[in-house]
């Protein structure tokens, strides 16, 4: 915004400056800003990185008001050469943003990066991939969600689970939330507020805002609400439990270099491993992560979650005896 007041023939004063400076921050969520001297430092702080010269000129109709301008109107710090190092980290920047390709907030993204490919070098080979999700069905319900949740808009979704007919909701909607290459819209329903619903957005079959249902808030803080859960699943009326395991020597750099919850720590070394422990409350999630680690980590706290993996692992062993 200054780079192009600055290119005006009459040129423009620090107060009209920071006037058209301000309507843009408020735009845009920001608070204004009330101090001419900001903008004096900024015209300053333009001549001196660009080596362009600013001109002060007094007003035509009233010479106590100074009013700056480029000596060459053709200036702009925007048409002003990128550097070597700049080009690179530009690059660098867009093949990073190049690994959420195919979500619809970041169309702009391959745009973006076309454009910069003709107006300078290819980018190259992609060197950062992120796991994503091979289907995209649902993916176009992400924005709409997005900015309902920005907006504070109950919507009206449609709803598929597996098995199951389809089925309208109205619901207050608050955190999207991505688990196992698959993203999850928090929320709770008009019909129940006393507990909150998952929906997995490659189920959702339409969304439309429920603009006639007003907004019912979720009252806590949403990441406070998932700190004590493994995964997506958080069961009503349920306390966080203190879970120990063992896991074995082989496995337990990999833990302790990514830890299965925040909360872990090591309660007892070995030779044979470690002793861990979270503060969670238990869920499916939680168990199947257990579970993937095979013989090489075995739960030692009596609970109900210990219990349902016994019975799983006997299950399974049932089945593969009977397929001898």
């Amino acid at each position: 915004m200054i780079d192009r007041l600055l290119r005006a023939k009459n040129g423009s004063s620090a107060s009209e400056i920071l006037e058209k400076v301000n309507q843009v921050l408020v735009e845009i969520g920001l608070r204004p800003m009330n101090r001419r001297d900001t903008i004096l430092n900024d015209i300053l702080e333009i001549g001196n990185r660009h080596h362009v010269r600013v001109l002060t000129l007094k007003d035509k109709d009233d010479g106590r008001i100074i009013r700056y301008r480029y000596e060459k109107l053709s200036f702009s710090i925007y048409n002003y050469p990128l550097t070597p190092q700049q080009v690179e980290d530009i690059k660098g920047a867009l093949n990073l943003l190049m690994t959420f390709k195919g979500m619809p907030q970041y169309k702009w993204v391959e745009q973006l990066c076309s454009h910069f490919a003709v107006a300078n070098e290819p980018l190259g080979n992609k060197v950062v991939h992120f796991e994503e999700s091979c289907c995209d069905k649902g993916k176009e319900f992400f924005t709409p969600l997005f900015h309902a949740i920005l907006e504070h808009k109950a919507v009206t979704i449609t709803h598929q689970k597996f098995g199951c007919n389809e089925k309208q909701h109205t619901i207050f909607p608050y955190y999207l939330k991505q688990v196992s290459c698959r993203w999850y819209l928090i929320a709770r329903c008009d019909s129940h507020l006393d507990s909150t619903c998952k929906f997995s957005l490659d189920r959702i079959t339409s969304v439309r805002v429920a603009d006639d249902v007003e907004y019912v808030p979720f009252g806590m803080d949403i990441d406070e609400f998932f700190r004590d859960v493994y995964g997506i699943t958080r069961p009503d009326n349920v306390s966080p439990i203190t879970i120990c395991f063992h896991v074995k020597a082989k496995d337990l750099p990999f833990l302790l270099t990514k830890p299965i919850h925040q909360s872990q720590t090591v309660i007892k070394n070995d030779t044979t491993g470690a002793i861990l422990s979270i503060h969670v409350i238990p869920n499916y999630e939680l168990m199947m992560r257990f579970l993937s680690y095979g013989d090489s980590l075995m739960v030692l706290t009596k609970c109900k979650l210990r219990d349902d993996i016994i019975v799983t692992i006997k299950n399974m062993l049932k089945k593969y005896e009977s397929s001898k």
